[in-house]
């Protein structure tokens, strides 16, 4: 009685998981080699959302010795009283 239900479940196990590879099987060869329609146009709208999308330039995080310097204030006329 015990092996009989040893083998009960080993073919159980076994039917359930030839059964669930078929599905998976099935489900790979449904689907096309070539990227659908709407795949692409999803793609391509979210490249052109993340090319909106730059980091700020570095000259404006760049550290004080590296900006561009003002040029000097002009000097003022000197008036004698």
């Amino acid at each position: 009685m015990e092996v009989e239900s040893y083998l009960l479940a080993l073919l159980l196990i076994n039917a359930l998981t030839f059964s669930q590879l078929n599905l998976a099987v099935e489900a790979a060869e449904s689907v096309p080699l070539s990227p659908s329609d709407d795949f692409s146009k999803e793609l391509k709208a979210l490249s052109r959302r993340s090319r909106r999308i730059t980091p700020p330039s570095p000259r404006i995080n760049a550290p004080v010795h590296f900006r561009k310097k003002s040029p000097p204030p002009s000097p003022r006329p000197l008036f004698f009283i």
